[in-house]
């Protein structure tokens, strides 16, 4: 018996995850396979590159590289600058009725954090 198997129905043979489907070879050179990145270095790169965007974004870099000037905001009018500030006001006298009230001691707390188990894949 074989190391690959067909599973019933689908006649066709399942290969071994990871490696390429045995085929007639070819006279091309062919590209030595890269070793796998981890996990570990992968999100360390993905952290690195996240925070390098927020610190510098692309857009004015890309302009500058080119030459370009970067487009200018318009101004906002004196009706969207008030109505700014008098949501600012509300958000302000909003936080300080919630941080100003007082629980009871001994009181529920509010929720609890229960972390889920993490479910394995089939």
């Amino acid at each position: 018996m074989s190391s690959r198997s067909s599973s019933p129905g689908s006649g066709a043979a399942t290969q071994p995850r990871g490696r390429p489907p045995a085929g007639p070879k070819s006279s091309a050179p062919s590209r030595a396979p890269r070793p796998a990145v981890s996990r570990r270095r992968f999100m360390a790169l993905l952290a690195s590159a996240s925070a390098a965007t927020l610190v510098a974004p692309a857009r004015p870099l890309i302009g500058a590289a080119r030459g370009v000037a970067a487009p200018k905001k318009p101004a906002l009018s004196p009706r969207m600058l008030a109505e700014i500030e008098k949501q600012k006001k509300y958000v302000a006298d909003t936080l300080k009725v919630i941080r100003g009230f007082s629980l009871p001691p001994g009181s529920d707390m509010a929720f609890e954090f229960r972390p889920l188990r993490p479910t394995r894949r089939k």
